[in-house]
């Protein structure tokens, strides 16, 4: 039987192992979104200011389904594991998606932005 110090060593070596493996997602998460953002606004250009808004849809989906793959990869994840893996992340960009339309609608009903285009990834 382990004695309390073993079992706080092993126990700070697992949360160890979990924080580099969140870092691991988030940095992948955000590396896809940069790569996502460059090619919505090679796809759109920008016509205004407007269009380099932070928020866009597109590379966000871009952003999920690649950091996705890449961490499948990454951590070896196979067959169902990996579907299963991929579910809560797509929830997550669907809740997304709705939370941003019902804000660019917002911002439509207080006339506060005139074309949502640029959230969406589109051009005019």
């Amino acid at each position: 039987m382990k004695n309390n110090n073993e079992k706080e060593t092993s126990l700070k070596q697992e949360n160890t192992l979990n924080k580099n493996k969140y870092e691991y997602k988030l940095i992948y998460y955000v590396i896809c979104y940069a790569i996502g953002y460059v090619i919505s606004l090679c796809v759109t250009g920008v016509p205004n200011l407007m269009y380099l808004i932070p928020i866009k849809l597109d590379a966000l989906a871009i952003s999920v389904i690649t950091g996705t793959l890449w961490n499948t990869i990454h951590y070896k994840i196979t067959g169902y594991d990996a579907r299963r893996y991929g579910f809560l992340p797509a929830m997550v960009v669907l809740l997304l998606l709705f939370i941003i339309l019902i804000l660019i609608k917002v911002l439509l009903l207080f006339e506060l932005i005139v074309d949502p285009n640029p959230f969406l990834g589109f051009t005019a």
